[in-house]
């Protein structure tokens, strides 16, 4: 199983005419939408310095897990995404950036946070 997320709404992924569609069902892919409440995703921060195509994000998750000594239970997730920062506060004006995202949900978002902080 692979899970990606793109900008594209779902209704135009799926639209039988369209290219990627195509080639979707050409070579028997098939997708599943899965949806969750935007108010339970928290996103903790991102990873500077990595290059959010070429990364192997099991690898990169595991690795994280295992130097922040997080315990078995708390989970998240490191997924690819497009993200904005404020580059001026008098102009308001932003700049875009691809970087791996860290989310988790905002039931284990103190957790998680806590990590970062040990001694």
């Amino acid at each position: 199983m692979i899970k990606f997320s793109i900008p594209i709404p779902w209704m135009q992924l799926k639209d039988q005419r369209r290219p990627y569609f195509k080639w979707l069902s050409n070579n028997r892919v098939f997708l599943r939408h899965t949806s969750f409440d935007a108010d339970s995703l928290v996103l903790l921060g991102y990873l500077q310095g990595m290059h959010p195509d070429a990364a192997r994000l099991d690898d990169l998750t595991r690795e994280l897990k295992e130097r922040m000594q997080l315990p078995e239970n708390i989970d998240f997730q490191a997924t690819p995404r497009n993200l904005s920062a404020l580059d001026s506060q008098v102009t308001k004006t932003k700049f875009g950036f691809k970087a791996i995202a860290i989310e988790t949900d905002s039931k284990m978002a103190g957790a998680f946070k806590g990590g970062f902080f040990r001694p």
